[in-house]
């Protein structure tokens, strides 16, 4: 008993050292960072609140900085095994600021800063299996609090996270970062071009394919936009404010993917109330499209297709003892509404590839018309 007394006393000292070595100026960007997340990993939720609450322009600094610094690094150094343990650290804090500060970010701080941060981590440019889930995992926690505040640049984003998406703002989106180019009409001062982190090593470039990729990251894109929101640390109405987060996003999914996936999609259908009408006859549309080069490549639609239903169908469905999951009675629940699998299990799939079993599969999924 008095071990356990003595221990807690040593770890709450501990704790406060780090926290005031944080604040203190005169030490370097990295000694303040690796203060913070020693603060981070032994503090209880409160504290981290009330720290962040307090602190959050002296934390949004050395975060910055100790990003900025990490990526200069990686890209003089490449992205050895050292170097990229350095930046998931980075990421880390990273992740923090979007989880317990919420409130300030639906206000729209630090929003271009955030915004450039962002564009670098999601940049098509970048190493899908290293960095692309990691980057839209913060995405999605960001976009979640910004909601409505979000401008055009961000929905456009938004939009395109997934391969194979077309952006429905001119010149703005993840494509648009790829052909982004300097503008002499700009003048002598302009921004510095945002230019992938972690570019891609050749055998992920031999081994990408485009259907494959595109499966493979709207399964992302929709296990995150469940996983993600009951992450953030609202002060007030927690579960109000993430329900209404995940209520956003799948507004947002609707509006930008389900026009795309679902081409003759019916909106005056519900699952809820369901039309008793016996359907139409319907034709046959083959799952081929042209590739502008006079061939044929398989319809990746097809396959999104089948991710959406079986994503639908993991929230319509009563388990056998009757219990429906939902967010408010589960607060693990990263791990329990896990619906694509772990993020390993999704870089063995974009590296092994999936084959034609999304297309032998959507046969039954393609002619669905109902959705959420």
């Amino acid at each position: 008993m008095f071990r356990s007394t003595k221990s807690s006393t040593k770890r709450s000292e501990d704790v406060k050292k780090s926290a005031g070595k944080v604040l203190d100026t005169k030490k370097d960007t990295a000694t303040r960072a690796k203060h913070l997340r020693l603060f981070l990993d032994n503090s209880e939720t409160g504290e981290i609140q009330q720290f962040f609450d307090a602190y959050y322009s002296h934390i949004y600094y050395i975060v910055y900085e100790h990003f900025i610094n990490t990526e200069q690094n990686l890209r003089q150094k490449g992205a050895h095994k050292a170097q990229r343990e350095e930046f998931e650290a980075v990421l880390y804090l990273v992740e923090k600021i979007l989880i317990y500060l919420p409130e300030a970010l639906s206000q729209k701080w630090q929003y271009h800063s955030i915004l450039r941060l962002l564009c670098k981590l999601l940049h098509p440019g970048n190493s899908w299996k290293l960095l692309k889930r990691e980057a839209m995992r913060l995405f999605i926690l960001w976009y979640s609090s910004l909601q409505d505040q979000a401008e055009d640049e961000i929905h456009a984003i938004f939009a395109t996270l997934v391969p194979g998406f077309s952006s429905p703002y001119p010149n703005l989106g993840l494509t648009a970062l790829a052909t982004q180019s300097q503008d002499p009409a700009d003048g002598p001062v302009t921004a510095a071009p945002i230019l992938p982190i972690i570019p891609p090593p050749a055998a992920e470039r031999w081994k990408n394919n485009g259907n494959d990729i595109t499966r493979a990251f709207n399964d992302v894109l929709l296990e995150l936009m469940v996983s993600q929101v009951v992450l953030v640390e609202w002060r007030d109405e927690k579960q109000d404010k993430q329900k209404k987060a995940f209520s956003f996003l799948l507004q947002k999914y609707k509006t930008y993917y389900i026009p795309a996936i679902f081409p003759s999609f019916k909106w005056d259908m519900s699952l809820y109330k369901p039309s008793l009408e016996l359907p139409e006859v319907r034709k046959f549309r083959p799952n081929f499209i042209d590739t502008g080069d006079g061939t044929k490549k398989m319809d990746p639609m097809l396959a999104c297709r089948v991710v959406v239903i079986k994503w639908i169908a993991q929230y319509t469905h009563i388990t056998r003892n009757g219990l429906n999951t939902t967010l408010e009675d589960h607060h693990n629940t990263s791990a329990l509404l896990n619906i694509s699998g772990s993020a390993q299990g999704i870089n063995d799939r974009l590296e092994h590839g999936l084959g034609e079993e999304g297309a032998k599969n959507s046969v039954e999924g393609k002619d669905r018309k109902s959705v959420v």
